[in-house]
């Protein structure tokens, strides 16, 4: 029996029980000498009920523990550890999955000039601004897409169903967002900004073409000075609504 909460642990524990009070009877029915009578029926009921719930109960807590490791375990694989969010290999499994046959607004995100602030007030701070701008992206853009953590400061989005014009409102709204936040780092309160190159994805095709078309449009964001959004100049062109 399969134990994925604590309803169904007790769930377990009762069934189980049942189980063997009727297994004992129907034992003591065909092997007493005396069958079933109002003699038997108490051990045959009691013994099963001194025994079954508690070893039901050991097991159930067993089984549940292991559920709830086997899903941190699964947290762990998908989810980057620093920010929470889905990594790398989780967000490209999506397109194998769940959005294989889904169209939607891509977005490419770099935190500028990430390396100056790793250097100037060290990896501890680098690390508390890659949190501050994941919670400013999770809070802006969050239920309507999927966010990830490509690697370092680089972050992916996918916002299903939405043309590539309102994802680049979208993701002005995210730039403006973390542009008027800031980290207080002791005697320094530090501000960041962000870089965005916005695409669109058709369906069934490949996640790899529109990030590329993303991170063209990110580069061009990056070499017109930075804290900007810019739309893929190979856009193909989307559905009509």
């Amino acid at each position: 029996m399969r134990v994925r909460s604590e309803k169904e642990k007790w769930a377990q524990v009762v069934l189980v029980s049942a189980a063997s009070v009727l297994v004992s009877l129907v034992a003591t029915h065909f092997v007493s000498p005396a069958g079933l009578n109002w003699v038997s029926v108490w051990p045959a009921t009691l013994v099963p009920l001194m025994i079954a719930p508690f070893a039901s109960l050991w097991a159930g807590n067993m089984i549940l523990a292991l559920h709830r490791s086997n899903l941190r375990l699964e947290h762990l694989l998908l989810h980057d550890s620093m920010t929470g969010l889905l990594n790398r290999t989780a967000f490209f499994d999506l397109f194998e999955a769940g959005h294989q046959n889904v169209g939607g607004t891509v977005l490419m995100l770099d935190i500028d000039s990430f390396k100056s602030i790793n250097d100037t007030y060290g990896h501890q701070v680098g690390d508390s601004v890659i949190r501050l701008v994941t919670d400013v992206m999770s809070e802006t853009a969050r239920p309507f897409g999927e966010i990830a953590r490509l690697g370092g400061e680089e972050f992916a989005m996918f916002f299903p169903n939405l043309p590539v014009t309102k994802g680049r409102d979208l993701a002005e709204t995210i730039r403006c967002a973390i542009e008027k936040t800031a980290l207080d780092a002791g005697p320094d309160t530090i501000s960041c900004t962000i870089s965005i190159g916005a695409g669109y994805r058709h369906d069934n095709e490949p996640i790899d073409a529109a990030l590329n078309r993303a991170d063209k449009a990110l580069y061009r964001a990056k070499s017109k000075g930075r804290n900007r959004v810019e739309v893929s100049e190979t856009q193909p062109s989307e559905p009509a609504s």
